[in-house]
Protein backbone atom coordinates (compact mmCIF):
# COMPACT_ATOMS: atom_id res chain seq x y z
CA UNK A 1 0.00 0.00 0.00
CA UNK A 2 2.95 2.64 0.75
CA UNK A 3 4.18 1.23 -2.80
CA UNK A 4 0.97 2.10 -4.35
CA UNK A 5 0.70 5.58 -2.81
CA UNK A 6 4.23 6.02 -4.43
CA UNK A 7 3.12 4.88 -7.66
CA UNK A 8 -0.44 7.12 -7.24
CA UNK A 9 1.72 10.51 -6.54
CA UNK A 10 4.10 9.49 -10.13
CA UNK A 11 1.03 8.80 -11.81
CA UNK A 12 -0.36 12.08 -10.97
CA UNK A 13 2.49 14.28 -11.77
CA UNK A 14 2.87 12.54 -15.11
CA UNK A 15 -0.65 12.88 -16.03
CA UNK A 16 -0.85 8.88 -16.20
CA UNK A 17 -4.55 7.22 -15.72
CA UNK A 18 -4.36 5.12 -12.47
CA UNK A 19 -5.53 1.84 -13.92
CA UNK A 20 -3.49 0.00 -17.11
CA UNK A 21 -5.02 -3.04 -18.53
CA UNK A 22 -2.16 -4.56 -20.35
CA UNK A 23 -0.01 -4.27 -16.62
CA UNK A 24 -3.19 -5.79 -14.75
CA UNK A 25 -3.03 -8.88 -17.25
CA UNK A 26 0.37 -9.37 -16.93
CA UNK A 27 -0.03 -9.43 -12.84
CA UNK A 28 -3.05 -11.85 -13.21
CA UNK A 29 -1.17 -14.31 -15.19
CA UNK A 30 2.31 -14.04 -12.54
CA UNK A 31 -0.40 -14.29 -9.67
CA UNK A 32 -1.99 -17.44 -11.40
CA UNK A 33 1.23 -18.87 -12.62
CA UNK A 34 2.36 -18.55 -8.76
CA UNK A 35 -0.91 -20.00 -7.05
CA UNK A 36 -0.73 -22.80 -9.75
CA UNK A 37 2.99 -23.92 -8.16
CA UNK A 38 2.08 -23.68 -4.34
CA UNK A 39 -1.19 -25.35 -4.87
CA UNK A 40 -3.70 -22.68 -4.19
CA UNK A 41 -6.82 -22.33 -5.45
CA UNK A 42 -6.84 -20.29 -8.54
CA UNK A 43 -10.52 -18.49 -8.48
CA UNK A 44 -9.14 -17.57 -4.50
CA UNK A 45 -6.11 -16.16 -5.43
CA UNK A 46 -7.99 -13.94 -8.37
CA UNK A 47 -10.57 -12.55 -5.98
CA UNK A 48 -7.40 -12.00 -3.61
CA UNK A 49 -5.72 -10.42 -6.40
CA UNK A 50 -8.63 -7.83 -7.48
CA UNK A 51 -8.92 -7.33 -3.83
CA UNK A 52 -5.48 -5.93 -3.42
CA UNK A 53 -5.93 -4.29 -7.26
CA UNK A 54 -9.21 -2.28 -5.93
CA UNK A 55 -7.00 -0.87 -2.69
CA UNK A 56 -4.38 -0.06 -4.79
CA UNK A 57 -6.62 2.14 -7.04
CA UNK A 58 -8.33 3.34 -4.21
CA UNK A 59 -5.08 5.16 -2.75
CA UNK A 60 -3.90 6.09 -6.21
CA UNK A 61 -6.79 7.95 -6.44
CA UNK A 62 -6.92 10.08 -3.61
CA UNK A 63 -3.22 11.17 -5.49
CA UNK A 64 -5.76 12.90 -7.58
CA UNK A 65 -7.44 15.82 -6.72
CA UNK A 66 -8.75 16.79 -10.44
CA UNK A 67 -12.52 17.97 -10.34
CA UNK A 68 -12.91 16.10 -13.59
CA UNK A 69 -14.30 13.88 -11.09
CA UNK A 70 -17.35 15.70 -10.55
CA UNK A 71 -20.76 13.89 -11.56
CA UNK A 72 -23.68 15.45 -12.66
CA UNK A 73 -24.98 14.91 -9.57
CA UNK A 74 -22.18 17.45 -8.05
CA UNK A 75 -23.48 19.75 -10.97
CA UNK A 76 -27.07 19.59 -9.70
CA UNK A 77 -26.29 20.71 -6.08
CA UNK A 78 -24.02 23.51 -7.24
CA UNK A 79 -26.93 24.45 -9.42
CA UNK A 80 -28.79 24.69 -6.69
CA UNK A 81 -26.61 26.95 -4.99
CA UNK A 82 -26.43 29.20 -7.47
CA UNK A 83 -30.17 29.38 -7.84
CA UNK A 84 -30.57 29.74 -3.85
CA UNK A 85 -28.40 33.02 -4.04
CA UNK A 86 -31.44 34.32 -6.53
CA UNK A 87 -29.90 33.58 -9.93
CA UNK A 88 -32.07 31.36 -12.72
CA UNK A 89 -30.72 28.15 -13.98
CA UNK A 90 -32.04 26.09 -16.78
CA UNK A 91 -31.19 22.45 -15.25
CA UNK A 92 -29.83 19.90 -17.87
CA UNK A 93 -27.95 17.93 -16.08
CA UNK A 94 -29.92 15.32 -14.70
CA UNK A 95 -32.46 12.95 -16.30
CA UNK A 96 -35.79 14.16 -14.05
CA UNK A 97 -38.32 14.77 -16.52
CA UNK A 98 -39.66 18.22 -15.92
CA UNK A 99 -43.50 17.16 -16.23
CA UNK A 100 -45.37 15.21 -13.24
CA UNK A 101 -46.60 12.29 -12.71
CA UNK A 102 -49.99 10.96 -14.24
CA UNK A 103 -52.63 12.75 -12.44
CA UNK A 104 -54.51 9.79 -10.78
CA UNK A 105 -51.44 9.36 -8.67
CA UNK A 106 -52.85 11.62 -5.78
CA UNK A 107 -55.95 10.44 -5.86
CA UNK A 108 -54.28 6.63 -5.37
CA UNK A 109 -51.87 7.75 -2.87
CA UNK A 110 -55.25 9.04 -0.87
CA UNK A 111 -56.94 5.90 -1.50
CA UNK A 112 -54.03 3.75 -0.07
CA UNK A 113 -53.54 5.32 3.04
CA UNK A 114 -57.84 5.55 3.54
CA UNK A 115 -57.94 2.03 3.09
CA UNK A 116 -55.52 1.26 5.82
CA UNK A 117 -52.72 -0.14 3.19
CA UNK A 118 -49.99 1.44 5.03
CA UNK A 119 -48.10 -1.86 6.30
CA UNK A 120 -45.32 -4.17 5.80
CA UNK A 121 -45.70 -6.06 3.10
CA UNK A 122 -43.92 -9.09 1.30
CA UNK A 123 -40.34 -8.11 0.76
CA UNK A 124 -40.75 -8.50 -3.12
CA UNK A 125 -43.82 -6.22 -3.39
CA UNK A 126 -47.50 -6.50 -3.04
CA UNK A 127 -49.06 -9.73 -4.83
CA UNK A 128 -51.44 -7.46 -7.08
CA UNK A 129 -48.66 -5.11 -8.41
CA UNK A 130 -46.09 -8.19 -9.19
CA UNK A 131 -49.05 -9.54 -11.14
CA UNK A 132 -49.55 -7.06 -12.80
CA UNK A 133 -45.80 -5.95 -13.84
CA UNK A 134 -45.52 -9.80 -14.75
CA UNK A 135 -48.25 -9.57 -16.94
CA UNK A 136 -46.83 -6.87 -19.11
CA UNK A 137 -43.48 -8.13 -19.56
CA UNK A 138 -44.54 -12.07 -19.66
CA UNK A 139 -43.26 -13.01 -15.95
CA UNK A 140 -44.63 -14.59 -13.57
CA UNK A 141 -45.15 -12.97 -9.99
CA UNK A 142 -42.47 -15.09 -8.54
CA UNK A 143 -40.00 -13.56 -10.97
CA UNK A 144 -41.31 -9.96 -10.32
CA UNK A 145 -39.32 -7.74 -7.36
CA UNK A 146 -40.79 -3.88 -6.51
CA UNK A 147 -37.81 -2.38 -5.13
CA UNK A 148 -37.03 1.30 -4.12
CA UNK A 149 -36.07 2.86 -7.37
CA UNK A 150 -33.91 1.40 -10.12
CA UNK A 151 -30.65 2.30 -8.40
CA UNK A 152 -31.23 -0.23 -5.90
CA UNK A 153 -32.59 -2.87 -7.95
CA UNK A 154 -28.78 -2.45 -9.65
CA UNK A 155 -27.40 -2.48 -6.05
CA UNK A 156 -29.37 -5.50 -5.00
CA UNK A 157 -28.23 -7.45 -7.47
CA UNK A 158 -24.73 -6.84 -7.83
CA UNK A 159 -24.61 -7.73 -3.76
CA UNK A 160 -26.41 -10.57 -3.14
CA UNK A 161 -24.82 -11.89 -6.42
CA UNK A 162 -21.34 -11.44 -6.19
CA UNK A 163 -18.43 -12.09 -3.58
CA UNK A 164 -15.76 -9.38 -2.63
CA UNK A 165 -12.49 -9.53 -5.64
CA UNK A 166 -14.79 -10.91 -7.99
CA UNK A 167 -15.22 -8.87 -11.15
CA UNK A 168 -18.14 -7.09 -13.04
CA UNK A 169 -17.90 -6.12 -17.22
CA UNK A 170 -18.97 -2.10 -17.60
CA UNK A 171 -19.28 -1.11 -21.18
CA UNK A 172 -18.88 3.06 -21.07
CA UNK A 173 -19.44 5.92 -21.38
CA UNK A 174 -21.93 4.57 -18.90
CA UNK A 175 -24.12 5.68 -15.74
CA UNK A 176 -21.44 5.81 -12.86
CA UNK A 177 -23.79 4.03 -10.14
CA UNK A 178 -22.59 0.46 -11.57
CA UNK A 179 -19.26 1.23 -10.66
CA UNK A 180 -20.37 2.83 -7.04
CA UNK A 181 -22.69 0.06 -6.43
CA UNK A 182 -19.38 -2.38 -7.17
CA UNK A 183 -16.53 -0.08 -4.98
CA UNK A 184 -18.90 -0.25 -2.26
CA UNK A 185 -19.29 -4.38 -2.26
CA UNK A 186 -15.62 -4.48 -2.76
CA UNK A 187 -16.19 -5.85 -6.33
CA UNK A 188 -14.01 -5.08 -9.41
CA UNK A 189 -14.94 -3.37 -12.80
CA UNK A 190 -13.62 -3.87 -15.95
CA UNK A 191 -14.37 -1.12 -18.28
CA UNK A 192 -15.14 -1.84 -21.69
CA UNK A 193 -14.92 1.70 -24.31
CA UNK A 194 -16.57 2.43 -26.96
CA UNK A 195 -16.33 5.41 -29.05
CA UNK A 196 -17.90 8.54 -31.30
CA UNK A 197 -16.54 7.15 -34.19
CA UNK A 198 -17.21 3.47 -33.75
CA UNK A 199 -20.93 4.87 -33.06
CA UNK A 200 -20.66 3.45 -29.38
CA UNK A 201 -20.95 0.01 -29.98
CA UNK A 202 -19.13 -2.18 -28.09
CA UNK A 203 -16.55 -4.85 -29.54
CA UNK A 204 -17.28 -8.45 -28.37
CA UNK A 205 -13.86 -9.81 -28.67
CA UNK A 206 -12.50 -6.65 -26.45
CA UNK A 207 -15.55 -8.31 -24.01
CA UNK A 208 -14.36 -11.76 -24.41
CA UNK A 209 -10.98 -10.45 -23.71
CA UNK A 210 -12.17 -9.44 -20.18
CA UNK A 211 -13.34 -12.29 -18.65
CA UNK A 212 -11.21 -13.92 -16.03
CA UNK A 213 -12.17 -16.84 -13.56
CA UNK A 214 -13.15 -14.03 -11.42
CA UNK A 215 -15.84 -12.54 -14.26
CA UNK A 216 -19.66 -13.33 -12.82
CA UNK A 217 -21.44 -10.54 -14.69
CA UNK A 218 -21.75 -8.20 -17.68
CA UNK A 219 -23.77 -5.18 -16.95
CA UNK A 220 -25.64 -3.79 -20.19
CA UNK A 221 -27.57 -0.55 -20.33
CA UNK A 222 -29.47 0.23 -23.30
CA UNK A 223 -31.06 2.36 -24.04
CA UNK A 224 -28.03 3.55 -23.15
CA UNK A 225 -27.35 6.74 -20.70
CA UNK A 226 -25.55 9.21 -21.74
CA UNK A 227 -25.22 8.43 -25.43
CA UNK A 228 -28.80 6.86 -26.22
CA UNK A 229 -27.28 3.93 -27.93
CA UNK A 230 -29.25 0.93 -28.58
CA UNK A 231 -27.47 -2.64 -29.39
CA UNK A 232 -27.85 -3.81 -32.98
CA UNK A 233 -29.50 -7.83 -32.34
CA UNK A 234 -26.47 -9.32 -33.70
CA UNK A 235 -24.37 -7.51 -30.94
CA UNK A 236 -26.65 -8.82 -28.09
CA UNK A 237 -26.42 -12.28 -28.94
CA UNK A 238 -22.89 -12.16 -29.30
CA UNK A 239 -22.79 -10.99 -26.13
CA UNK A 240 -25.23 -13.40 -24.33
CA UNK A 241 -23.33 -16.29 -25.76
CA UNK A 242 -20.49 -15.47 -24.27
CA UNK A 243 -22.29 -15.22 -20.73
CA UNK A 244 -23.53 -18.54 -21.42
CA UNK A 245 -20.50 -19.78 -22.54
CA UNK A 246 -18.37 -18.61 -19.09
CA UNK A 247 -21.94 -18.78 -16.89
CA UNK A 248 -22.37 -15.14 -15.98
CA UNK A 249 -25.34 -12.98 -15.31
CA UNK A 250 -26.37 -10.43 -17.29
CA UNK A 251 -27.47 -7.14 -15.39
CA UNK A 252 -29.55 -4.98 -17.87
CA UNK A 253 -30.76 -1.49 -16.93
CA UNK A 254 -33.62 -0.95 -19.27
CA UNK A 255 -35.30 2.26 -17.21
CA UNK A 256 -35.09 4.15 -20.59
CA UNK A 257 -36.55 0.99 -22.28
CA UNK A 258 -40.05 3.04 -23.66
CA UNK A 259 -38.33 6.10 -24.51
CA UNK A 260 -37.00 4.53 -28.01
CA UNK A 261 -36.43 6.12 -31.98
CA UNK A 262 -35.40 2.54 -32.96
CA UNK A 263 -36.96 -0.88 -32.24
CA UNK A 264 -35.39 -1.79 -28.75
CA UNK A 265 -35.21 -6.00 -27.71
CA UNK A 266 -35.64 -6.41 -24.19
CA UNK A 267 -32.82 -8.88 -22.87
CA UNK A 268 -36.31 -10.84 -21.17
CA UNK A 269 -37.18 -11.82 -24.82
CA UNK A 270 -33.81 -13.90 -25.24
CA UNK A 271 -34.82 -15.80 -22.45
CA UNK A 272 -31.52 -16.27 -20.57
CA UNK A 273 -32.13 -18.11 -17.08
CA UNK A 274 -28.93 -16.03 -15.99
CA UNK A 275 -30.54 -13.04 -16.93
CA UNK A 276 -31.79 -9.51 -14.62
CA UNK A 277 -33.45 -6.59 -16.02
CA UNK A 278 -33.79 -3.50 -14.18
CA UNK A 279 -36.64 -1.49 -14.98
CA UNK A 280 -38.13 1.78 -13.06
CA UNK A 281 -41.45 4.13 -12.64
CA UNK A 282 -38.70 7.67 -12.22
CA UNK A 283 -38.41 7.81 -16.73
CA UNK A 284 -41.16 6.22 -17.97
CA UNK A 285 -43.91 8.21 -15.39
CA UNK A 286 -42.22 11.06 -14.19
CA UNK A 287 -42.11 9.43 -10.70
CA UNK A 288 -38.44 10.24 -9.86
CA UNK A 289 -39.52 11.41 -5.96
CA UNK A 290 -41.56 8.38 -5.83
CA UNK A 291 -38.21 6.17 -5.31
CA UNK A 292 -40.15 2.98 -7.53
CA UNK A 293 -38.42 0.60 -9.43
CA UNK A 294 -38.78 -3.45 -10.11
CA UNK A 295 -36.77 -6.42 -10.90
CA UNK A 296 -37.60 -9.67 -12.91
CA UNK A 297 -35.32 -12.30 -13.38
CA UNK A 298 -35.58 -16.21 -12.52
CA UNK A 299 -37.11 -17.28 -9.33
CA UNK A 300 -33.88 -18.73 -7.90
CA UNK A 301 -32.23 -14.85 -7.96
CA UNK A 302 -35.30 -12.89 -6.96
CA UNK A 303 -35.23 -14.98 -3.58
CA UNK A 304 -31.66 -13.94 -3.72
CA UNK A 305 -32.17 -10.56 -4.21
CA UNK A 306 -35.02 -10.20 -1.84
CA UNK A 307 -32.94 -11.14 0.91
CA UNK A 308 -30.98 -8.53 0.75
CA UNK A 309 -34.03 -5.96 0.60
CA UNK A 310 -35.85 -7.66 3.36
CA UNK A 311 -32.18 -7.33 5.41
CA UNK A 312 -32.14 -3.80 4.46
CA UNK A 313 -35.77 -1.78 4.56
CA UNK A 314 -38.09 -4.88 4.77
CA UNK A 315 -40.09 -3.68 2.02
CA UNK A 316 -41.12 -0.65 -0.25
CA UNK A 317 -43.75 1.62 1.41
CA UNK A 318 -46.98 0.01 0.73
CA UNK A 319 -48.88 3.16 -0.39
CA UNK A 320 -46.21 4.43 -2.87
CA UNK A 321 -46.77 0.10 -4.42
CA UNK A 322 -50.29 1.12 -5.16
CA UNK A 323 -49.28 4.36 -7.00
CA UNK A 324 -47.21 2.46 -9.35
CA UNK A 325 -50.13 0.32 -9.96
CA UNK A 326 -52.14 3.15 -10.47
CA UNK A 327 -49.60 4.04 -12.76
CA UNK A 328 -49.74 0.83 -14.72
CA UNK A 329 -53.08 1.83 -15.98
CA UNK A 330 -52.40 5.40 -17.09
CA UNK A 331 -50.62 6.71 -20.67
CA UNK A 332 -46.99 7.95 -21.15
CA UNK A 333 -46.81 7.75 -25.07
CA UNK A 334 -47.74 11.55 -24.23
CA UNK A 335 -44.06 12.23 -21.73
CA UNK A 336 -42.16 9.95 -25.22
CA UNK A 337 -43.27 11.90 -27.61
CA UNK A 338 -42.33 15.16 -25.74
CA UNK A 339 -39.03 14.13 -24.80
CA UNK A 340 -38.63 13.27 -28.54
CA UNK A 341 -39.64 16.72 -29.39
CA UNK A 342 -36.78 17.93 -27.57
CA UNK A 343 -34.09 15.45 -28.36
CA UNK A 344 -34.88 16.80 -31.89
CA UNK A 345 -34.47 20.64 -30.76
CA UNK A 346 -30.88 19.73 -29.22
CA UNK A 347 -29.71 17.94 -32.33
CA UNK A 348 -30.93 20.87 -34.97
CA UNK A 349 -29.67 23.21 -32.75
CA UNK A 350 -25.70 21.08 -31.93
CA UNK A 351 -25.49 20.86 -36.01
CA UNK A 352 -24.28 24.33 -36.20
CA UNK A 353 -21.96 24.14 -33.48
CA UNK A 354 -18.16 22.80 -33.07
CA UNK A 355 -19.69 19.64 -31.56
CA UNK A 356 -19.57 16.23 -32.95
CA UNK A 357 -22.41 13.44 -31.95
CA UNK A 358 -24.05 10.14 -32.77
CA UNK A 359 -28.00 10.90 -32.80
CA UNK A 360 -29.21 9.18 -30.11
CA UNK A 361 -31.40 5.76 -30.50
CA UNK A 362 -33.39 6.30 -27.32
CA UNK A 363 -33.43 7.73 -23.59
CA UNK A 364 -33.50 12.03 -22.84
CA UNK A 365 -29.86 12.73 -23.36
CA UNK A 366 -27.27 13.91 -26.14
CA UNK A 367 -23.81 12.92 -25.83
CA UNK A 368 -21.83 15.80 -28.07
CA UNK A 369 -17.76 15.88 -28.02
CA UNK A 370 -15.91 19.20 -27.38
CA UNK A 371 -14.15 19.97 -30.96
CA UNK A 372 -13.05 23.65 -29.47
CA UNK A 373 -9.33 22.44 -28.37
CA UNK A 374 -9.13 25.46 -25.42
CA UNK A 375 -12.42 23.55 -23.27
CA UNK A 376 -12.13 20.10 -21.89
CA UNK A 377 -15.35 19.00 -19.94
CA UNK A 378 -14.84 20.30 -16.73
CA UNK A 379 -14.19 24.00 -18.17
CA UNK A 380 -17.24 24.26 -20.58
CA UNK A 381 -19.56 23.27 -17.87
CA UNK A 382 -18.19 25.71 -15.16
CA UNK A 383 -18.26 28.11 -18.14
CA UNK A 384 -22.01 27.86 -18.81
CA UNK A 385 -22.71 27.25 -14.71
CA UNK A 386 -21.52 31.03 -14.98
CA UNK A 387 -23.88 31.41 -17.43
CA UNK A 388 -26.92 29.93 -15.91
CA UNK A 389 -26.99 26.32 -17.85
CA UNK A 390 -26.17 23.09 -15.89
CA UNK A 391 -25.30 20.22 -18.07
CA UNK A 392 -22.88 17.01 -17.03
CA UNK A 393 -19.74 16.82 -17.75
CA UNK A 394 -18.81 13.65 -20.11
CA UNK A 395 -16.19 12.62 -17.63
CA UNK A 396 -18.52 11.61 -15.02
CA UNK A 397 -19.70 8.75 -17.27
CA UNK A 398 -16.28 7.37 -17.71
CA UNK A 399 -12.61 8.46 -17.75
CA UNK A 400 -11.55 8.99 -21.48
CA UNK A 401 -14.63 10.89 -21.91
CA UNK A 402 -13.34 14.39 -20.46
CA UNK A 403 -14.33 16.16 -24.27
CA UNK A 404 -18.10 15.41 -23.73
CA UNK A 405 -20.99 16.95 -21.54
CA UNK A 406 -24.44 15.21 -21.65
CA UNK A 407 -27.37 17.28 -21.93
CA UNK A 408 -30.74 15.85 -20.90
CA UNK A 409 -33.93 16.78 -22.66
CA UNK A 410 -35.96 17.02 -20.12
CA UNK A 411 -37.12 21.29 -20.62
CA UNK A 412 -39.63 22.60 -22.35
CA UNK A 413 -38.50 23.25 -25.86
CA UNK A 414 -38.24 26.89 -25.36
CA UNK A 415 -35.77 26.41 -22.31
CA UNK A 416 -33.55 24.46 -24.63
CA UNK A 417 -33.23 26.84 -27.12
CA UNK A 418 -31.85 29.53 -24.81
CA UNK A 419 -29.82 27.15 -23.33
CA UNK A 420 -28.49 26.38 -26.40
CA UNK A 421 -28.00 29.74 -27.73
CA UNK A 422 -25.68 30.12 -24.41
CA UNK A 423 -23.99 26.92 -25.37
CA UNK A 424 -23.51 28.36 -29.33
CA UNK A 425 -22.13 31.87 -27.62
CA UNK A 426 -19.56 30.07 -25.43
CA UNK A 427 -18.48 27.80 -27.99
CA UNK A 428 -17.74 30.80 -30.35
CA UNK A 429 -16.03 32.54 -27.93
CA UNK A 430 -13.18 30.00 -27.15
CA UNK A 431 -13.03 29.66 -31.38
CA UNK A 432 -12.34 33.32 -32.23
Amino acid sequence: MELAQKIGGIKTKLGMDVTNDRVESEIRKSVLDLAHQIGLDPSYSSRLLNLLLIESVGLQRKQKTLSKSSSHLDILMRARQIEASGRQMIHLEIGEPDFGPPPSIKDAFANAITSGCYHYTDSRGIEVLREKLALIHGYTKETVMVTPGGRFGVYASIASLLKPGEEIVVIEPSWPAYADCAALNSVKVNTIKTTLENQWSPDVKEIDDAINDSTKMIVLNYPNNPTGKILATDTIESILSLAKDYGLYILSDEVYSKYCVKKFKSISEFNYDKSIVIESFSKTYAMTGFRLGYVLSSEVIIKQIAKLLAFAMTSVAEPLQYCALNALETEYITNVEETSIRLRTLVERLKHMDVSFVNPDGAMYLYPRINTMELDDTSLVNLLLERGIAVAPGSAFGSSYNRFIRISATQPAEQIEKAMDILENCLSLKTQ
